[in-house]
């Protein structure tokens, strides 16, 4: 995906700006501050290379008056905003149960097993102690705060000031400690949700299920589809840092901006995730990209059986990618092709209620407004929430393998689901 970097105009424009507001603050004691206002005020009515000009001959006026008066320079000092504390952060006891379970969607027990499982507990029990940070901003904090923020982050969209209300502390600390724990999940423990290989060995369990169930395929093992997570426009003169051009996130389909993803979901209830793609790949271009096609064929080529996806009428129909009937162009289905896409319709709604299910639960992928390309890692957002239902299948369970009735087939604990990230 190509990257549009700041321009040598776009770098020098902020430096610019910062030295024509401190002028302008130093001559807002004399009547020269209206001039020079006035003038920010139509460059700022212009576009391209007119507007910058006129910006740059600004700033030499303002700095050749300045020269020539009596200024107050303790007004051109720019204030900067200070990051408030709210106290010490607060520890899981401070909430009750149901609380605790609104705030974080685990609860108490659940949650001290998924630190446990992460090796992020002492032999004791107590929460050990995580250094991150750049050089200049180190900060030491236990891992239960650690998780509390990340979870709280994600289950709903708040500012960081609105959040250390709820946990305590200070808002760069809290943000810092949020871009930590997103990073340290996407790189270590979301591999686990991009390997469908590690589930082989239950692949005949899955199609025996499903053929019982009423599938008219005795070979299927997971349902495909794609999901389109909205984000906000990139570019822009908002958008000064690094960032990908908004015509390469932007779906004509859903008509929005936002990065695609390649969900799939097994018949006991595990979910993965492939991506990130640009919002407007399509999805036979991702799933390639993605390798599911070619891992099915090594998985059957290992069980020395074919085994197959089944996904909608966008994705390639072959050997071991099963789809949707469509109508010839010009045409209409059969008889047998409505009753064929009507049955198949019952078994990949779950895929849907798996989408529906994450953007539920981790509403802060809703928040289209916050998620700023470039800005904010917003790539990871997505497959680390999947990650974690699939924590939450192996704590609660879930409706997929409720319905087909294969919560036996999990047969694997957390703490061994989520040391295989090692191997």
């Amino acid at each position: 995906m190509p990257i549009r970097r700041d321009t040598p105009r776009e770098s020098f424009a902020r430096t610019e700006l910062r030295a024509l507001e401190k002028y302008r603050l130093a001559l807002a004691s004399t009547e020269l501050n209206t001039s020079i206002l006035g003038l920010c005020l139509v460059a700022s009515m212009l576009k391209g290379q007119k507007r910058w000009k006129l910006m740059e001959l600004t700033l030499r006026l303002a700095a050749a008056l300045v020269e020539t008066v009596d200024v107050n320079w303790q007004l051109a000092s720019i204030p900067r905003r200070q990051s408030p504390t709210c106290g010490d952060y607060k520890n899981p006891d401070d909430f009750d149960h149901s609380s605790f379970y609104e705030q974080f969607r685990f609860r108490k027990a659940h949650f001290w097993m998924f630190l446990e499982a992460l090796g992020w507990l002492h032999a004791d029990g107590s929460p050990i102690c995580i250094r991150f940070g750049r050089k200049r901003h180190r900060y030491r904090m236990y891992s239960s705060h650690l998780m509390m923020i990340f979870l709280r982050r994600l289950a709903f969209p708040s500012r960081w000031v609105d959040l250390n209300l709820i946990l305590g502390g200070s808002t760069t600390t809290s943000s810092d400690a949020y871009n930590f724990t997103l990073r340290l999940f996407y790189h270590k423990y979301v591999p686990l949700i991009r390997d469908i290989k590690r589930w082989r060995h239950k692949f005949p369990q899955f199609a025996e299920r499903l053929a019982q169930m009423g599938a008219p395929y005795d070979n299927l093992v997971s349902f495909v589809d794609r999901h389109f997570d909205a984000t906000a426009r990139p570019g822009g003169d908002a958008c000064v840092n690094r960032n990908v051009w908004d015509y390469q996130m932007y779906n004509p389909l859903h008509k929005d901006h936002g990065i695609m993803y390649q969900g799939l979901i097994l018949v006991n209830g595990i979910a993965m995730c492939f991506g990130p793609f640009a919002g407007n790949d399509h999805d036979a271009k991702t799933v390639h990209w993605a390798n599911i096609i070619t891992d099915m064929h090594d998985i059957s080529q290992e069980l020395g059986s074919v085994y197959s996806h089944f996904a909608d009428s966008a994705y390639p129909q072959s050997r071991y990618m099963q789809v949707i009937q469509k109508a010839p162009q010009g045409g209409q289905l059969s008889r047998a092709a409505r009753r064929f896409n009507a049955l198949m319709a019952r078994f990949r709604v779950y895929i849907e209620n798996l989408f529906a299910e994450t953007d539920s639960v981790w509403a802060s992928l809703q928040h289209k407004q916050n998620k700023k390309i470039g800005r904010q890692d917003v790539s990871k957002m997505f497959p680390c929430a999947i990650f974690l239902h699939n924590v939450r299948t192996l704590c609660y369970g879930n409706q997929t393998a409720c319905a087909f009735g294969m919560d036996n087939l999990l047969e694997i604990s957390l703490k061994d689901f989520i040391e295989t990230a090692d191997l």
